[in-house]
């Protein structure tokens, strides 16, 4: 099997971004029927706000916000998951600490004499 070739020519910005939105309708049946529907990632379950609305957080493009709102759905964007990924992403290191053969051993805990940050 030859080897997969990777992908050329990507940039940072393709396709649509992903919000995360908290999703509410005071109708159960019709929420969950969307959620279904448009095939939503969710975060946690649907819980009762002190509005009456049952609500929940979901992941998904502005396109699909914006039927969500054209269905009744209440929607309130809480971020760009998108953005927030990518910054996130400064977070991540870029070299390989495993290239002088130094290969993390234990339990990850930190030991007497081990140079760690305090919290």
């Amino acid at each position: 099997m030859p080897p997969q070739k990777k992908a050329q020519g990507r940039q940072k910005d393709q396709g649509p971004h992903i919000f995360r939105a908290r999703i509410g309708s005071v109708d159960r049946a019709l929420l969950h029927s969307v959620i279904e529907t448009h095939r939503l990632d969710v975060a946690g379950g649907l819980r009762r706000e002190e509005s009456g609305e049952v609500a929940t957080d979901a992941y998904a493009t502005e396109e699909v916000l914006q039927q969500l709102r054209r269905q009744g759905i209440s929607v309130q964007v809480v971020e760009n998951a998108t953005e927030t990924g990518r910054s996130r992403q400064a977070e991540v290191g870029k070299g390989n600490r495993f290239a002088k053969g130094a290969v993390p051993r234990g339990t990850g805990l930190p030991e007497d004499g081990d140079d760690v940050p305090e919290r």
